[in-house]
């Protein structure tokens, strides 16, 4: 695509997206304004290296603090990777509940650790493996936009921004030609801390508002009713029951609605009941991602040693059994939200 070409159509998704939040305003979930409180902050950048530069990537690495009253979140262009979000707990103490690492080495040496997974194909979707890129960043009064160019036909924007108890993602694209189309933005989260692994996560209470779950049988993923089934969140349960099943020995898709809503409708919860911290998925996609942290030799923030289960993964993504849904057409927008919403149990 050509650079002219490119750059105008950077334009129209700013300008799509503008419109598309003002209607937003008018919706039946109101939310409190972006810039109300909030605060963006350069960091320092980080180097990509040579050989980690894609065609059209720059090998500089931008990074952002977001501030609001009660949250701070970091996140990085490269793959637009989340790096840390400090909430408080009960006595009002921060801490950061993002599992990761201290500098770039840590990333790009485990790449599907986190970040964004872009997904042209049903295939591309059910895999772990992604190639890193560096997305270009565009810093506003209210919000951080991130833009990038995948696969010369596939052109992207995402926007960050932060309330007070709330951090909100927007995507949007366009196509140039019919395309599968999947997003999904993946973090290790732990609410007791990121540094409490496995004895942080087995006081977890979490909350799936899913009707049907994948299932794999011989390479193939098909889905099926949750009624009776030992992973059937609808009602809470305690990840300390659920860790060690066989059944959880891989992610699993839960089936929200087989539908794009209008609305950012609820998804999930988890809780943490020492810190009473919680954690509110809400997003218009279909379905929801839910796994635990897998066997790893990396050392994580501060050399702190990476637990098997040590992290839990809420990642949205579309249906593989439904081409409408999950495919975009020329002159079609993309378009997701998520939305994390922290706060304090007061029970």
């Amino acid at each position: 695509m050509p650079v002219l070409k490119c750059l105008l159509a950077l334009c129209l998704l700013n300008q799509i997206m503008s419109a598309q939040s003002e209607e937003n305003a008018h919706r039946l979930f109101k939310r409190q304004s972006r810039g109300s409180g909030l605060k963006i902050t350069e960091l320092s950048p980080w180097t990509l290296p040579r050989k980690n530069v894609k065609q059209g990537d720059i090998n500089k690495v931008e990074r952002f603090r977001l501030q609001a009253p009660g949250i701070t979140v970091e996140v990085a262009s490269l793959d637009l990777i989340i790096t840390s979000i400090k909430v408080p707990n009960q006595n009002k103490t921060m801490s950061d509940i993002i599992l990761g690492f201290d500098d770039i080495a840590g990333y790009l040496e485990s790449p599907s650790f986190s970040g964004a997974f872009v997904s042209l194909s049903p295939k591309g979707m059910q895999s772990e493996n992604k190639t890193p890129r560096n997305w270009r960043a565009t810093k506003l009064d209210d919000a951080l936009v991130f833009s990038l160019l995948q696969g010369k036909k596939v052109l992207l924007n995402a926007r960050f921004s932060l309330s007070k108890d709330e951090l909100r993602v927007e995507m949007k694209g366009i196509v140039s030609e019919p395309t599968f189309l999947s997003i999904g933005l993946k973090n290790y989260f732990n609410l007791a801390g990121y540094e409490t692994g496995l004895s942080g996560i087995e006081g977890h209470i979490v909350q799936i508002n899913g009707n049907e779950i994948s299932e794999k049988n011989r390479g193939s993923t098909k889905y099926v009713a949750l009624d009776g089934h030992e992973l059937d969140f609808r009602v809470p349960q305690s990840v300390e029951e659920v860790i060690y099943k066989d059944s959880l020995k891989y992610g699993r898709d839960f089936i929200v609605e087989r539908s794009i809503s209008e609305f950012d409708r609820f998804v999930g919860r988890v809780s943490h009941a020492d810190s009473r911290r919680f954690l509110e998925v809400y997003s218009n996609q279909p379905v929801l991602h839910f796994d635990l942290l897998g066997e790893t030799d990396a050392e994580g923030k501060e050399s702190t040693p990476m637990e098997k289960n040590g992290g839990f993964v809420v990642k949205m993504a579309t249906l593989l059994d439904d081409k409408e849904i999950s495919s975009v057409n020329p002159g079609q927008i993309y378009s997701q939200t998520l939305v994390y919403k922290f706060g304090v149990d007061q029970f």
